[in-house]
């Protein structure tokens, strides 16, 4: 995708953009964004179900994060008047999952309580690719910090 920028122009395109990308990562980091987002991505919903559904929230919040949802892209509205995740919102709701579920391998713990979750989001030739990619990074990491070590010894004891 950047291959054919230079690193120049891609911190160019950045740092114009930096205030809306700060403001767009901090909208989407927002709790009550990724509940919207998690309630609409198991069905279509109308306003008044979704307020049902995010009762601890206020209306004017639900409809104030709809509409900044809708402009980013990640919500749609159909013809009955429902509100759901558009392509795009889902697929940032994946990407965001498999990132959380590639960090929670680390975790044994949380991965064993969450693992049927993300079995039955992803499947499983989803998850042996998470795993396998990082059982990969990890064993790289473990090398290239264990060569780091040796040779930071090495230099110790000259």
């Amino acid at each position: 995708m950047f291959r054919g920028l230079s690193r120049k122009e891609l911190q160019q395109a950045v740092s114009a953009n930096s205030k809306r990308l700060i403001g767009l990562y901090s909208f989407l980091g927002n709790p009550i964004t990724l509940e919207i987002m998690s309630t609409l991505a198991v069905e279509p919903l109308s306003f008044k179900a979704l307020k049902i559904d995010l009762s601890d929230l206020d209306k004017n919040a639900v409809a104030s994060y709809l509409v900044n949802l809708s402009e980013f892209g990640y919500v749609d509205i159909n013809k009955k008047g429902e509100y759901f995740l558009s392509e795009e919102g889902e697929n940032l709701l994946e990407s965001s999952l498999k990132t959380i579920y590639f960090h929670q391998l680390n975790e044994e713990d949380e991965e064993k309580k969450l693992e049927p979750v993300f079995a039955r989001i992803f499947g499983g030739k989803e998850i042996d690719a998470i795993k396998q990619k990082h059982s990969k990074l990890t064993g790289r990491l473990r090398l290239g910090i264990g060569a780091r070590l040796r040779t930071s010894e090495r230099d110790a004891m000259e």
